[in-house]
């Protein structure tokens, strides 16, 4: 099958349920297009993967190998994985980074219910951030992880979060070394030289393009005023823009 991810024409050919039903929604219109990235596994391979972690599957398995082998080869189209949550609101992207249990996932479901129809998933768990000339843009595929939360959609990215458990909602920014630090941190590329100097261009072109900041919050729409309205968070709660305060 060939998909559109990104921006660019992805062939695959999943043998079981889980690739295969997460594809779908990035089908691309014209199977016939020559693809820009082609996704190969080895059957053995999987196999063997499996016999490694009992725990798993021969689906679960193909669907991680599946995005590790996207992953490694997008640094070439000015790409690179971002371990975060993304949403959509009213046509920008909204970023969540965090250690594992901060509440990312957490955190952009309280922004798709404050902001209901207005906002939907990018990708929550593993966003693709594109580098297109002077914009910044935060691409879902299918890998996201355990949960089916994902979505076509390419939007330019408004601001990253890193997100830290705190009773008091407050947002500051971060510095450019704190922002790259952050995302050498929560980022994946291939290890041939030539990638990871390549990743690593684009990765300050990012921090130098978007807002990045601290955001100490608890679980409350009060604190996704605090991140999407920083001046006025209380003018935003009163506007009746999103759900009311929880």
């Amino acid at each position: 099958m060939i998909c559109e991810m990104c921006g660019l024409t992805v062939a695959l050919e999943p043998k079981y349920a889980a690739l295969q039903k997460r594809s779908r929604k990035f089908l691309a219109k014209n199977q016939a297009a020559v693809p820009d990235i082609t996704i190969e596994l080895n059957q053995a391979d999987i196999e063997e993967n499996v016999q490694k972690n009992p725990h798993s599957n021969l689906q679960t398995i193909e669907y991680g190998m599946a995005g590790m082998n996207f992953f490694e080869q997008i640094t070439p189209f000015d790409c690179f994985v971002l371990h975060a949550s993304a949403v959509d609101v009213d046509g920008e992207g909204y970023l969540f980074c965090g250690t594992s249990g901060t509440g990312k996932s957490t955190h952009a479901a309280l922004w798709l219910h404050a902001f209901a129809e207005r906002a939907k998933y990018i990708n929550d768990d593993k966003p693709i951030i594109k580098i297109a000339g002077e914009e910044v843009l935060c691409c879902g595929t299918p890998f996201s992880g355990k949960n089916d939360f994902n979505s076509p959609t390419i939007s330019p990215v408004r601001a990253v979060y890193l997100l830290e458990q705190s009773p008091q909602n407050h947002i500051e920014p971060l510095s450019k070394r704190e922002a790259l630090a952050l995302v050498l941190a929560q980022s994946h590329s291939a290890k041939s030289h030539e990638a990871v100097l390549k990743h690593l261009q684009l990765v300050e072109k990012a921090v130098t393009k978007i807002p990045f900041f601290r955001l100490k919050c608890n679980i409350s729409t009060e604190a996704v005023a605090v991140a999407y309205h920083m001046k006025n968070p209380d003018e935003l709660l009163k506007s009746g823009k999103i759900v009311g305060k929880s």
